[in-house]
């Protein structure tokens, strides 16, 4: 399955099955690749406030410098990383696994963690404090972010849409 790049300030960011590439966009020359050695296959980048780019790579997610393709961090999940692997919110990178799990994730450490009564359909996106996450139940979740602490986190809402 081809997977879109990323175009962050005149860089594409392009994931194969084993890494990432960041290629100039108006000539396709390459400024850096990186493979990534994990088992499953890498899921296609994201950003946050275009400042850093992230990437699933089989239960991983991590982050990598845009400027040299080196790893900021990583973190293991509970499942394989859904392509398009991580919404980059305002507050973090929200990332949902095959597994049935969603994560909010700062600088790598679990800010918040959801298991869904379904396997995820489709990525995260979200809107402030809330993520939302389509199932093959046929209901979308809302999961509320809250400053608690507390990792394990409530869902606000679930709505049937098929």
């Amino acid at each position: 399955m081809e997977k879109p790049p990323l175009i962050l300030e005149e860089i594409a960011y392009v994931s194969t099955y084993e890494g990432v590439f960041a290629l100039e966009a108006d000539t396709g020359d390459e400024i850096w690749s990186r493979e990534l050695d994990a088992p499953g296959s890498v899921t296609a980048p994201a950003t946050i406030r275009g400042h850093e780019v992230f990437c699933g790579v089989g239960e991983r997610i991590l982050e990598l410098d845009p400027g040299d393709g080196s790893e900021r961090w990583q973190r293991d999940l509970l499942g394989q990383v859904l392509d398009h692997p991580a919404y980059a919110g305002p507050r973090g990178v929200a990332v949902a696994t095959e597994a049935g799990m969603v994560y909010v994730l700062y600088d790598g450490v679990a800010h918040a963690r959801w298991e869904l009564p379904a396997r995820p359909s489709g990525p995260p996106t979200a809107d402030k404090d809330v993520v939302y996450v389509p199932c093959h139940d046929g209901e979308t979740y809302a999961l509320t972010v809250d400053d608690t602490g507390d990792t394990v986190s409530e869902t606000a809402w679930s709505a049937e849409t098929g």
